[in-house]
């Protein structure tokens, strides 16, 4: 079954059987044609939504970052060479010099496991504190 339907079915609280799949005792509910459009419809304007909002938190984050920048380079005498040469040490941190970051896996301080920057504790030993940097906790 295409992902969409499934998804807007499941939003509907209906569940579609597909017919010869040996789960025909659940009672099937006949989609409502009307009602797949208007689910449809409102899941685009909720990503349209978000995209927008992307949109606009990222030109707010550039127009922040400039600001900032501005401010440091007046007041320890910077250069957009000191800056690039910043970008690119802190690009080259993970190894590929990619215009991305990627952050390598965190180690438990206490066991030295690998633990998963969804966690704010190790799952392992329990030791807390994971975050490193400011950065580590996004």
């Amino acid at each position: 079954m295409n992902p969409l339907w499934a998804m807007l079915f499941a939003q509907m609280g209906q569940r579609l059987v597909p017919r010869g799949t040996g789960d025909e005792t659940e009672p099937q509910e006949e989609p409502n044609v009307g009602d797949i459009i208007i689910e449809a419809r409102k899941a685009t304007r909720s990503l349209e939504d978000f995209q927008m909002n992307l949109g606009e938190n990222f030109d707010r984050l550039v127009l922040i970052c400039r600001a900032m920048w501005e401010l440091m380079r007046e007041q320890n005498n910077l250069t957009e060479e000191d800056l690039l040469k910043k970008v690119k040490e802190i690009d080259l941190l993970d190894g590929v010099l990619d215009a991305k970051l990627k952050n390598p896996p965190r180690k438990c301080s206490k066991c030295g496991r690998t633990v998963s920057k969804r966690h704010m504790r190790c799952i392992y030993c329990g030791a807390e504190s994971l975050v490193d940097t400011a950065f580590d906790s996004i």
